[in-house]
């Protein structure tokens, strides 16, 4: 056997570089596959970012509604037991008006019994004085009846 004929050699070096062309070929469809999957990776992690991205924007609204729901909450709590504050200081002052108030109408009312019960007494005491007028009065009067008596007797004697 000899030299091959040239065509076939030059069919041969044609398919020698048709399969260079198409290893090179190959590589290029394998690196262009991988840096596909890179791009589609890239463009689920930039989904992933946007999404939490969001989702972060959504929280921090809603801390920021809660955190200034809080502060109106806070605000509130504060008035209502400011105002609370108020209205005890208000009940405690009239309470202690009013004790001071009871203590004067005690005080007020025991002095009023005292004067009641001496007037009682100077009343008993005013009764006995008229009873014992009244008898030194008809003592008196059969007294001046018996002098008149006597006084008469003794002229007509």
């Amino acid at each position: 056997m000899g030299m091959p004929p040239p065509s076939f050699l030059w069919l041969r070096t044609v398919v020698e570089e048709l399969e260079l062309e198409r290893n090179r070929l190959q590589e290029q469809i394998l690196m262009l596959e991988e840096r596909c999957q890179d791009l589609e990776e890239k463009a689920q992690l930039r989904t992933r970012v946007e999404f939490h991205q969001s989702e972060s924007e959504r929280l921090q609204n809603q801390l920021s509604l809660v955190r200034c729901q809080q502060s109106r909450d806070s605000e509130q709590h504060h008035n209502l037991i400011t105002n609370l504050n108020e209205q005890l200081k208000e009940v405690s002052d009239k309470k202690d008006f009013l004790e001071n108030s009871l203590v004067e109408k005690d005080k007020l009312l025991a002095e009023t019994s005292a004067k009641l019960l001496q007037m009682d007494k100077l009343k008993e005491s005013l009764e006995t004085q008229k009873i014992i007028n009244q008898d030194l009065t008809v003592k008196l009067l059969q007294t001046e009846e018996n002098v008149s008596v006597l006084t008469w007797a003794n002229t007509t004697m």
